[in-house]
């Protein structure tokens, strides 16, 4: 459908039944990219993330640059390829980029990425705020070193970036993993990935070791998104009547977000693996008393999450979530900011989200909410719609960064979007 600068969703049901079709794993896309991109031979890739991130990222690894001039790379709010393509760039010799990107991704942090690089002996130089875009990058061979050490405490995708790298430097990288780990499923993706294709890695909660070696090239096909997923689980939490299928989902996944059958059952979703299917169908809600989740491990699960317990199971805690504020938004202060517009509030403290929404009443009416051009919260938002409201998102256009046809799919199984 298209998507213009406001979009309006309903439902008058709280029931969900249809075939869902999710897009593929950005995720899983955007590594198996970098991975083609440091290989000796070229490969294929099936279905590969029709994601503006993941196209983008895809444009760059394809592009040709001068080793003249400066190369201008405009990463828009592309957060993932930001910090992937920090670490590709820096090893491209004689050749000099600079990077940048929307308002949001200048404040989004990379010091930590760019300190290791540093010490691999990137030459690497900030424009403007120390630790933030924009960045000037001049290529050159990094073997200043073969160990480093990473603050992992603000994203998984700084120790992503440096691994990806890994095997093609001189000396290989001995990585020394420091600070609490958030994000912690998406570096044993990056590290399962490599080992798929051929990389032999030695890794421990404090370490990771890398050896100089090659990638092997060879055919993949990338399944669909669990992350995206969990959006329509969330749904199905605080729905009555539900029988959803989605395809091309993995039991045995990659993907840290496969958790959440794990989580929706504890809340009465069933899940059923068969025939290369997946079927949702609801059995009794549980009490949400004494229920504390910790989501340190599951930034992009911890979206919808949030709304669906902020609306429907209030004694839920939740924890493992200060790295929210890093993503497209800071997203635990928009949906404090959002969700009070229907009486729902947010009330984060010493690291515990807890929520109260005694005032909340499902009711047919028109809320009008900001998306702050972030995907997640735009699809998140939209959840509300099952307890009667009618959801006016501005910037809807957003959710292209992970799910392009997030509203077509919600219209198949019984939404209306205008």
């Amino acid at each position: 459908m298209q998507i213009h600068d406001h979009l309006s969703i309903s439902k008058n049901t709280a029931h969900l039944k249809g075939t869902i079709i999710l897009p593929s794993s950005k995720s899983i896309s955007n590594r198996v990219l970098m991975i083609r991109s440091l290989c000796t031979h070229f490969f294929d890739i099936e279905n590969l993330s029709d994601s503006s991130d993941t196209q983008l990222l895809n444009s760059f690894l394809q592009s040709t640059f001068s080793n003249e001039g400066l190369n201008v790379i405009d990463l828009k709010d592309a957060g993932t390829p930001y910090r992937f393509l920090t670490a590709y760039f820096a090893m491209q010799s004689n050749n000099r980029f600079l990077l940048n990107g929307t308002e949001r991704m200048k404040q989004r942090p990379v010091a930590p990425l760019v300190n290791a690089l540093w010490q691999l002996g990137a030459q690497i130089y900030y424009m403007d705020e120390q630790g933030f875009l924009p960045l000037l990058i001049e290529g050159n061979i990094l073997n200043n070193q073969n160990e480093v050490e990473m603050d992992t405490s603000l994203s998984s995708q700084f120790v992503s970036a440096l691994c990806l790298i890994a095997p093609t430097l001189e000396k290989g990288l001995k990585i020394k993993l420091l600070g609490s780990q958030v994000s912690q499923s998406y570096t044993q993706m990056t590290l399962e990935l490599m080992k798929q294709f051929g990389i032999e890695i030695y890794s421990t909660n404090e370490e990771i070791k890398i050896e100089h070696q090659k990638y092997q090239a060879k055919k993949f096909c990338v399944e669909s998104d669990w992350s995206s997923a969990c959006f329509f689980y969330a749904m199905a939490i605080i729905s009555e009547n539900v029988k959803l299928t989605f395809l091309n989902l993995y039991e045995n996944s990659l993907q840290g977000d496969s958790q959440i059958v794990q989580i929706a059952r504890r809340f009465g979703v069933e899940t059923i693996f068969e025939n290369n299917e997946v079927h949702l169908i609801k059995k009794d809600i549980i009490n949400d008393d004494n229920i504390e989740l910790d989501l340190s491990s599951f930034p992009d699960m911890a979206v919808p999450l949030i709304v669906v317990f902020a609306m429907h199971f209030p004694k839920v805690q939740l924890s493992g979530l200060s790295h929210l504020q890093h993503k497209e938004s800071d997203r635990i202060f928009v949906l404090q900011r959002e969700l009070k517009k229907v009486h729902i509030y947010l009330h984060y403290q010493n690291g515990i989200l807890r929520f109260e929404n005694s005032m909340y009443r499902k009711q047919h009416q028109k809320i009008f909410f900001k998306t702050y051009q972030d995907h997640r919260i735009a699809m998140a938002l939209s959840l509300l719609s099952l307890d009667g409201y009618e959801v006016v998102l501005d910037t809807p256009q957003c959710v292209s960064k992970s799910f392009p046809s997030y509203f077509d799919e919600l219209i198949k199984i019984g939404f209306r979007v205008e």
